[in-house]
């Protein structure tokens, strides 16, 4: 993200998708283990639990390592995805909103999903976000420090 930067500008906070997308492969891992306690009956379908748990590591990985939410003193960057590649970048003057939805359980463990409105209502959504309401109000300072020095 550091070769995204403008001059002048620098990071003021980061966050990253969170660690629930690993709850998936983690089941499947535990029923291959489970399955494989009887060798004998169930080794195909063991396999097949197996080749589940290993796909779901892999996506639940390349998920977590290639997706990055930033802040920075002028604007908010935000990318997800590895082959398909999903990208906002937006000037803080041209936030208009910073919607949060968590579930139940989403604010137990702390994620939930950002939808950014943007001038021209443009609507971005992005899910499993760490910490949701500490990054938008993060962003919701910046944009007054932001607005406050404009108006000095």
């Amino acid at each position: 993200m550091l070769n995204m930067l403008l001059s002048g500008e620098s990071i003021l906070y980061r966050s990253k998708i969170h660690w629930v997308v690993f709850i998936a492969p983690a089941f499947w891992t535990i029923c291959t283990i489970a399955l494989g306690l009887y060798p004998s009956v169930l080794t195909p379908l063991s396999m097949i639990t197996m080749i589940f748990a290993v796909f779901y590591w892999v996506f639940a990985w390349l998920r977590y390592y290639f997706s990055e939410y930033v802040l920075t003193n002028k604007r908010v960057l935000i990318k997800v995805g590895f082959i398909s590649r999903r990208s906002i970048e937006i000037f803080l003057q041209k936030v208009e909103g910073i919607q949060v939805h968590q579930s139940i359980l989403g604010r137990l463990l702390g994620y939930g999903v950002i939808i950014i409105t943007g001038t021209g209502s443009t609507h971005s959504t992005f899910a499993d976000v760490d910490d949701p309401l500490v990054f938008r109000k993060r962003i919701q300072a910046q944009i007054d420090t932001s607005f406050h020095k404009e108006r000095v």
